[in-house]
């Protein structure tokens, strides 16, 4: 009966762990953010900028044509620390406004 037990509970424990971790890692596909790309530009980044151990939770998502070279000195600064934001449509917005800033 002891043994039955802990196995239930063990069992159930596991369970909870798996489920954490799925529903953990699906909301972290839920965030975007803009940040440098490894060539330099101004890129969309989905998840956030963590790492579980060697585990990264943030892929490139998209890239764009605006070298943060260019930018005016603030927003490459913003850039290069990451500007969160709420969705992708927002993130694309951001994109967009950096592109204008850098072409000025």
């Amino acid at each position: 009966r002891r043994r039955l037990t802990w196995l239930i509970g063990f069992i159930a424990l596991v369970i909870a762990i798996v489920l954490a971790i799925f529903f953990g890692y699906q909301w972290t596909q839920s965030r975007y953010y803009v940040g440098m790309s490894p060539q330099g530009h101004v890129a969309i980044y989905q998840g956030v900028q963590q790492c579980i151990g060697p585990i990264g939770l943030s892929h490139l998502y998209q890239d764009s044509d605006v070298k943060v070279d260019d930018l005016p000195a603030y927003d490459k600064q913003q850039v290069e620390q990451t500007i969160n934001a709420d969705n992708l449509q927002a993130a694309k917005t951001i994109v967009e406004q950096l592109s204008d800033a850098g072409r000025q």
